[in-house]
Parts: C-alpha cells; sequence; structure tokens
C-alpha cells in the first residue's frame, strides 16, 4: 500500500483502508456474514502482513496523530483585540461567545454542536451543562450517568457582560441550540433584532475557528487550525 507518488501512507489511512474493505465484504460479497477480516485467529496471515506494515510505519514517525494546533498567547490577544471580534454586532458578538467556549470551556469539535443549559451560578459565574461528550457518551450502557458541568467564574466581568448580552439578544420561543444564525445590518436597523430563531448548521459551525483566524489574520501557516484548536490551547495553557 503506497500512495500514487510512492510516498507511504499513515497508519490511520491503513487502518481505515482495512475496515473500508471489511464493510464491503459485509455488505457485497457472496461470503457467510458476519465478516471480520481483523480477527487474527480466523485471517491469522493477513493480520501478519498488517502487523508488520503498521510497525514499519511506526518506525518511519507515521504513527502519531496531526491533530489541530493551538493558539500561541499573541494569537489570543490579536483574534480578542480585533474589530471583528467586539461583539458590538450580531456575527462578531456569535463568533466571540462561540471562541470563548472553545478556550474557556475546552470544548472538542463536536461538543459545540450540543444544546447548552445555562445556570447563571451563586458566584455571578455560569455553570454549563453539556450531555453528551467526548467523555460522557451516555448510551444505553451508561443511562445513570450525569452530564458534563462546565463552570465560567466570574473572574473577568467583561466576559460574563459578553454571554449575558449574547442571551439577551436571542428572541424569544428561538430554537434551544446555543448558537442562532445572525441577522444582517439592515434587519437590525429595521426591527432591532440580532438573531433569527433558526439555528446555525452543524456544517457552519465546524467552519467558525477557521473563519474567525482569517478574519482576524491569525499566520496559519504550517499549521492545523479546526474547532479542535480551542480545546488544544485550554490543555496548553493549564499544563
Amino acid at each position: 500500500m503506497r500512495k500514487k507518488d510512492g510516498s507511504e501512507y499513515h497508519v490511520s489511512s491503513v487502518n481505515s483502508c482495512m475496515f473500508a474493505i471489511n464493510r464491503h465484504l459485509n455488505n457485497k460479497s457472496v461470503l457467510s456474514k458476519p465478516i471480520n477480516i481483523m480477527d487474527k485467529d480466523q485471517y491469522y496471515k493477513l493480520w501478519q502482513i498488517l502487523n508488520g506494515k503498521v510497525k514499519s510505519l511506526v518506525s518511519q514517525g507515521r504513527g502519531e496523530r496531526n491533530g489541530a494546533d493551538g493558539f500561541t498567547e499573541d494569537d489570543l490577544l490579536q483574534i480578542l483585540d480585533h474589530p471583528a471580534m467586539s461583539g458590538n454586532n450580531p456575527a462578531s458578538l456569535l463568533y466571540r461567545i462561540f471562541f470563548f467556549n472553545a478556550i474557556f470551556l475546552g470544548l472538542r469539535g463536536g461538543e459545540h454542536f450540543q444544546n447548552f443549559i445555562r445556570r447563571k451560578d451563586k458566584y455571578g459565574g455560569f455553570d454549563v451543562i453539556i450531555y453528551k461528550s467526548k467523555t460522557n457518551q451516555r448510551g444505553a450502557n451508561n443511562i445513570e450517568s450525569q452530564g458534563d458541568k462546565l463552570y465560567i467564574p466570574e473572574i473577568v466581568p467583561s466576559i460574563i457582560e459578553m454571554y449575558e448580552n449574547y442571551f439577551t439578544k436571542r428572541p424569544t420561543q428561538a430554537d434551544p441550540h446555543f448558537y442562532l444564525k445572525p441577522c444582517n445590518i439592515s434587519e437590525v436597523e429595521f426591527n432591532g433584532q440580532w438573531y433569527h430563531k433558526q439555528h446555525v448548521s452543524e456544517k457552519e459551525i465546524k467552519s467558525f475557528m477557521k473563519k474567525i483566524v482569517t478574519l482576524t489574520g491569525i499566520n496559519v501557516d504550517d499549521r492545523k487550525i479546526s474547532n479542535h484548536s480551542g480545546w488544544k490551547t485550554l490543555v496548553q495553557i493549564l499544563k
């Protein structure tokens, strides 16, 4: 298994290929089902070849996952100080709140799609409860598990004020999703409404972090920036 240019694949790509072949055999072949070509006992020769290939790739440094990169302190200041993140209009307020959620709550990419249950706590900050996260999948095998409670303390009042402003601008009877579609300037001037009742699509939310770095002029050469970058940044800061 090699790419068209003759270079080696990453271990994860080889693994994905094996599972794709396995799915194809289960869905399309005339062989007896179920089939599991990853079964070492049943397909020992195949397992030996795969095991040797993986070890070879790992020795070449092709076994580590290339995850999202975090932001530097200068990046954070540049983003938060940029006019596109001021919070003075619907889009910039939405992006700023998203960035706060990414950096302060350490949300992974998919956790931004959850419905946040927000509660003002006794110290003036916010409790944010997420019922399904990377560490709490809450399936049939763990029905009784509790939601993850994340805490935004009122260390910097201006941060809490930004959240309060966003909650205030949300229209009544809007979708329960946290991120609502922002209105354009003409709509704001016409009826004073900042957000539509409909939520931002999952596909759009996936591109939020990339939009933010583009709007704020962050240099992303040789770096992988995604919604996961917020979580990676929080980990870096805590370490």
